[in-house]
């Protein structure tokens, strides 16, 4: 059976009794096959003051709390990583040259290096 094993009502009941409520949250969400943001909508239409957490597969947000944007790599972007690897620059130089992360710029000159570029 796929779903919710739980009524909102056993839910509530469930953090209401935890020995740590914020620890429960997970918990329900897992043994009711939801997301984490689900069981906290619950718990706040029943009143409680929920301090929310990002959910990773939802809400991607960086350190500072911002929402993470995602750029897609251009042709010249890949054409100078390209040139700079082959130059033998450092991976931060790269990603200074670029103003990329560095998981962003690592993860593209291994495809590039598989590709048989660098």
């Amino acid at each position: 059976m796929a779903g919710r094993y739980m009524t909102d009502g056993e839910i509530i009941t469930s953090y209401r009794q935890a020995k740590s409520p914020v620890r429960q949250i997970g918990v329900i969400a897992q043994l009711n096959l939801m997301p984490r943001s689900k069981v906290e909508d619950i718990l706040i239409a029943a009143g409680f003051k929920i301090k929310r957490r990002p959910d990773p597969f939802r809400d991607e947000l960086t350190k500072d709390g911002q929402k993470r944007t995602f750029r897609k790599w251009t042709a010249e972007e890949d054409r100078t990583l390209i040139r700079m690897a082959k130059e033998g620059k450092t991976i931060k130089e790269i990603c200074v040259k670029l103003k990329r992360a560095t998981s962003s710029v690592c993860e593209r000159r291994r495809l590039w290096k598989r590709e048989g570029k660098i």
